[in-house]
């Protein structure tokens, strides 16, 4: 991955607890003008990404749910900044590759930012 990644996905330089779209509790769907649905998929633990995948595919083919860009959105949060997408085409392959994305996002934007990122709590 190369910094292009920057340009397709937002970002923010909210992380663990921030007000920043997607990140409230009852999120904003501006499709509907009406508080969004939020479902929290850890990527921590005993669930791999295609285990994650298969279960939001079940659950939206049982509730008959769109999870088309525009559709489906999510967020990724990392210690001091986050990112979002749209999609779960974009979400498998965000997923599959979570950590090399973050670093990727977190170099460039401590490049344009000038200042030092982190993408998990450290031990205190």
């Amino acid at each position: 991955m190369d910094p292009s990644e920057l340009e397709r996905r937002p970002t923010s330089l909210g992380g663990y607890g921030s007000i920043v779209p997607y990140h409230a509790p009852a999120t904003y769907d501006p499709i509907y003008g009406d508080e969004g649905v939020r479902v929290d998929l850890p990527t921590e633990g005993y669930e791999s990404a295609d285990q994650i995948l298969n279960r939001l595919t079940r659950a939206a083919d049982k509730l008959d749910l769109n999870t088309d860009p525009g559709r489906l959105y999510y967020s990724a949060q990392c210690q001091d900044f986050s990112w979002y997408g749209s999609g779960i085409e974009d979400l498998r392959e965000d997923l599959l590759s979570s950590w090399e994305l973050s670093q990727t996002l977190q170099k460039t934007l401590e490049e344009r930012h000038g200042t030092e990122l982190g993408i998990h709590r450290r031990a205190s």
